[in-house]
C-alpha cells in the first residue's frame, strides 16, 4: 500500500488497512512518501555565506526551513496511522 503523508490521505488509507487486518491479510509494506528532518542543528552563523556566497546561502537557508516545516507536517499526518496500526515501525 502506498500513501502520501498528507493527513487526509493517511486517514483515507486507514479503512482499507483495518479491513485487511480484520480479514487476516498480511500487509507486507506501507510505503509513505514523506520528508524526514535531518536531525542536525543549523550551521553556525556565517558559514553558509562563507562557503556559498550570500545569494546561494540565503536559498539554502530557506530550503532548510522548508524541509523542517514539511517534516513536521508529514510527521503530524502520520500520527493517526501510528496510533491505529499494531506493529507500526516507521523508518
Amino acid at each position: 500500500m502506498v500513501v502520501s503523508s498528507a493527513r487526509g490521505a493517511v486517514v483515507e488509507r486507514r479503512s482499507p488497512l483495518r479491513a485487511s487486518c480484520a480479514a487476516k491479510l498480511t500487509l507486507s509494506a506501507l510505503v509513505v512518501n514523506r520528508v524526514h528532518a535531518a536531525g542536525l542543528p543549523a550551521p553556525p552563523a556565517g558559514v553558509l555565506e562563507e562557503l556559498l556566497g550570500d545569494r546561494l546561502a540565503a536559498l539554502v537557508g530557506e530550503s532548510l526551513l522548508e524541509r523542517d516545516a514539511r517534516a513536521a507536517t508529514d510527521g503530524d499526518g502520520l500520527a493517526p496511522c501510528a496510533r491505529s496500526s499494531p506493529g507500526w515501525r516507521p523508518s
